[in-house]
């Protein structure tokens, strides 16, 4: 009984050192747009952003609000964030309403 005890202790230290490695290891993610990085918008209704380096990055877009003018007039739309080359896609809810657009992260 006793040395099933100590291979238990001994699984779970080793699985909390494999775990607190993977969380320092991991670093935080850079709030620095990476460099080389453009934002094309599509027909006045949607816009995608790409990175010719790596590092993540997302589309922010703004649409003009078609539902009421008391709302502010417009919103705001956050695409999937993306690695280097990936592409991310955000979208109006009506076409022809895109307002404004940029690169974030």
């Amino acid at each position: 009984m006793n040395a099933t005890i100590r291979r238990a202790a001994a699984g779970a230290f080793v699985a909390g050192l494999v775990g607190v490695g993977s969380v320092v290891g991991s670093g935080a993610a850079s709030a620095v747009v990476p460099q080389g990085c453009t934002t094309t918008p599509i027909s006045g209704t949607s816009a995608f952003s790409t990175c010719a380096t790596d590092g993540w990055h997302r589309v922010h877009i703004t649409c003009w609000n078609w539902w009421s003018a008391s709302a502010g007039g417009w919103y705001e739309r956050w695409g999937n964030p993306a690695w280097g080359q990936q592409q991310s896609w955000s979208s109006c809810d009506v076409p022809f309403t895109l307002r404004s657009w940029d690169i974030t992260f």
